[in-house]
């Protein structure tokens, strides 16, 4: 579980690399967790991010990345 938190820290800190300036990016508002796409068959891992937005405030509020077994 420890090396699944270091890639979602790795990943939260490139992420902001790629988005464009007119996306709201309240990083002190933002959660994450490492999930499992099928849980039932223990396969597949998604990186989930969730963006709490004041009302008013347009946005992304949850986004999902694949995260790759390798």
């Amino acid at each position: 579980m420890k090396m699944m938190n270091t890639i979602a820290e790795l990943l939260l800190l490139l992420l902001p690399l790629s988005v464009k300036a007119e996306m709201l990016w309240k990083s002190e508002e933002i959660t994450f967790e490492m999930k499992e796409v099928h849980p039932l068959l223990s396969v597949g891992l998604i990186l989930e991010l969730n963006q709490a937005l004041e009302s008013g405030e347009t946005g992304w509020k949850q986004s999902r990345i694949d995260v790759p077994e390798s």
